[in-house]
């Protein structure tokens, strides 16, 4: 996946560069060669080249002399061991996701913003049928999904307005209404939940609840999502379960209590 090539001028063109090979090695899992890095972060041969090696000499990743390839090392496994153990914000709000993922039985994630970007953050895998796979990582613009949309009802409408033009204005091809959008927005944030289907992609349907900033530790959302027909016939079984476990886990962060 190139890198995209709009950034904000505070991240170094380096720092971005050395997290964007770190996630190819998420998705490949396997060791890659300079010209494999090339190719598949969009970047000149020579740049990841010294990449590599740079992140060689720090220790993160390793070097087979008769293939040429690198791979992660256990130093990069190390840098998020710490979290496993923590009760932190995002760890509980991926514990809802996986107890909401088995009480529905639908994929379910965790979503927060990435810049005017969605981020989804931890993906609790669906049991049934035709359940959606998903992957972590930046994902489409928020003003573009109804996951993104649950997320922008957490900013005030000065701030999610600013999201939506920022849509609007960088992404020509997409096909967006501010009106719609913010409509969208102010739905959530009121009702505590926005269904949509087939909004990004056709056959695909979710349920997105807006997380309290306060409660949650940031911009939050938890979506429900599954094929279009079994998501709207099960859409008030959705509305009514899910809320209560959401309520009862942030309740309990709220009051300092460990999860149940």
């Amino acid at each position: 996946m190139p890198i995209p090539s709009k950034r904000s001028s505070v991240i170094s063109k380096s720092v971005s560069r050395a997290f964007a090979l770190l996630e190819l090695f998420r998705r490949e899992q396997r060791p890659l060669t300079a010209s494999a890095i090339e190719s598949a972060l969009g970047i000149p041969q020579p740049s990841a080249l010294v990449l590599a090696r740079e992140l060689f000499e720090l220790g993160y990743l390793s070097l087979d002399p008769a293939t040429r390839e690198y791979a992660p090392t256990a130093r990069v496994a190390e840098l998020g061991a710490w979290l496993g153990s923590s009760d932190l914000p995002r760890q509980r709000l991926r514990r809802i996701a996986d107890e909401v993922a088995r009480l529905t039985g639908e994929t379910t994630t965790v979503c927060t913003a990435s810049g005017r970007f969605l981020e989804v953050d931890h993906v609790a895998p669906g049991t049934l049928s035709g359940s959606i796979l998903m992957r972590t990582g930046r994902a489409a613009p928020l003003a573009r999904s109804g996951s993104g949309r649950a997320v922008l009802a957490t900013f005030p409408d000065d701030e999610a307005r600013r999201f939506i033009d920022e849509a609007v204005g960088e992404e020509r091809k997409l096909t967006l209404e501010p009106a719609e959008v913010l409509r969208d927005v102010r739905a959530a944030r009121r009702t505590g939940a926005l269904v949509t289907t087939d909004l990004m992609i056709d056959g695909i349907g979710a349920i997105a609840f807006p997380l309290p900033v306060t409660g949650a530790g940031g911009h939050f959302a938890i979506v429900v999502a599954g094929p279009s027909p079994r998501i709207l016939q099960r859409r008030a079984e959705i509305l009514r379960d899910c809320p209560p476990v959401i309520t009862r886990r942030l309740a309990g962060r709220a009051a300092g209590r460990a999860p149940a």
